[in-house]
């Protein structure tokens, strides 16, 4: 069975909050932690999700 549960970060209200570190941890070992203890898989979608300029230019042509 597959299910989405998708949560929206509340960017706009911390600016200076790096959610996206702190989401993955010090070389990916909180995600991981978290993707092998619930046993799905967590994507990071959106604004601060890809720090490469280039991969971020190629995915908006994609769309």
């Amino acid at each position: 069975m597959k299910r989405i549960l998708c949560l929206e970060i509340p960017i706009d209200t911390y600016p200076n909050f790096n959610f996206v570190g702190w989401l993955l941890g010090l070389r990916g070992n909180s995600l991981k932690r978290v993707e092998a203890i619930t046993g799905c898989c967590v994507y990071i979608r959106g604004k601060g999700s890809i720090k490469d300029p280039k991969k971020v230019l190629d995915i908006q042509e994609d769309l």
